[in-house]
């Protein structure tokens, strides 16, 4: 435990401020004061997640909607395959196969799998196969929303339906509650259910959130493992502390891109501008801490590209930053790169449903991540 980060007492009405909230067409806002103002919250209702969110100056935090598709804090499954997730028979069948032959690949593998086992097939290969990759996320929809107050506080729970891009066939479902305090802190609990066509699966790349957010926020203080990047299966000789860098800083070149940057055991992580403006993702006091990560680049992009330089070239400042808040993520593996040998204790199973609370701090110039981290 990093000292001065026990466990606070339960938070409670922190003033005597109001809240103002507008129940609209397709989104939910909420603002401070009585007359409705400038909203500094924003759900979407079509997918029953944040949408937008300012700080007490009006400072954005979530990336314009122009500049990244569904900007937001959405739901995340999925990340950019690293060599060991492609790791499986059918790469080696892809070898020996004449080219003639790939259109086939798709039919070989699985009837590969149906004689032999699909253990030996890759992690990548089930996250396709259940629409579960980067490139292709499933898509989020709400099902129902219900707004209610308290003083102080505004709570807003959605029901989310996740399906498959292609097919729309549902593979997760998921529901988020909101807090809203009157200074602007955000509560987010939520459940998530697999759905038993994915259950399964070996494991799944990870359970958590990713937030795009605004490109000034390239500032990053966080409390955890580190300095380098680490994974659950792969930090020993990391240390515990408090460790500043950049978004840019953290990412990690590698010569084919993939999923990067990760830090373990984290209790919180700040983005900020150069003025100190921004926000700061929380673990719940009483939960598990989380794993923290920021790229300037897509898993998207990353997924697609085969050369750093397909990606490369983004700098502080110039472009939308792709932060991960995760409650579980898979480990990398290692031992061999031509199988699936992640240990048992470090993959991610579906067979079980995931509870989580995260936390959203606006920062205003001047606030100390780590001083409203322990309230």
């Amino acid at each position: 435990v990093i000292e001065g980060l026990e466990s606070p007492p339960e938070r409670g009405p922190v003033g005597e401020g109001s809240l103002t909230v507008s129940n609209g067409v397709s989104t939910i806002s909420v603002s401070k004061g009585t007359s409705g103002g400038n909203a500094f919250l924003t759900i979407d209702k079509n997918t029953g997640t944040i949408k937008s969110m300012s700080t007490a100056d009006g400072t954005s935090i979530i990336a314009r909607q122009g500049d990244v598709e569904d900007a937001g804090v959405n739901p995340n499954y999925t990340r950019a395959a690293t060599d060991n997730d492609r790791g499986g028979i059918e790469l080696l069948l892809g070898f020996v196969l004449p080219d003639t032959l790939k259109f086939l690949n798709p039919v070989i593998f699985r009837v590969y799998g149906l004689f032999n086992g699909f253990k030996e097939l890759s992690y990548s290969w089930f996250w396709e196969v259940h629409g579960l990759m980067p490139d292709a996320p499933p898509v989020v929809t709400c099902t129902n929303i219900a707004v209610s107050e308290t003083t102080g506080r505004v709570h807003i729970e959605t029901s989310c339906s996740l399906q498959r891009r292609e097919g729309s066939k549902e593979i997760l479902k998921q529901t988020f509650k909101y807090t809203v305090f009157d200074d602007g802190w955000v509560k987010i609990e939520t459940h998530v259910q697999p759905n038993a066509c994915i259950k399964s699966l070996p494991s799944l790349a990870r359970v958590g959130l990713e937030a795009t957010l605004d490109e000034g926020l390239f500032n990053m203080t966080y409390c955890g493992r580190g300095q380098v990047e680490n994974y659950p299966d792969r930090k020993t000789g990391t240390e515990m502390g408090i460790w500043e860098t950049t978004v840019e800083e953290n990412e990690v070149d590698y010569i084919v891109p993939s999923e990067n940057g990760n830090k373990t055991d984290c209790r919180f992580v700040a983005f900020r501008d150069t003025k100190g403006r921004g926000v700061c993702f929380v673990a719940d006091p009483d939960g598990e801490s989380i794993n923290v990560g920021a790229t300037l680049n897509s898993q998207a992009d990353l997924h697609r590209a085969l050369h750093t330089y397909d990606v490369g070239g983004k700098k502080n400042g110039k472009a939308p930053i792709y932060a991960h808040i995760d409650h579980k993520i898979m480990g990398v593996g290692g031992d061999v790169s031509w199988f699936p040998v992640v240990y048992p204790e470090y993959v991610v199973k579906a067979d079980e449903d995931f509870n989580y609370t995260v936390w959203m701090v606006p920062l205003s110039e001047g606030d100390d991540p780590l001083l409203l981290a322990k309230n």
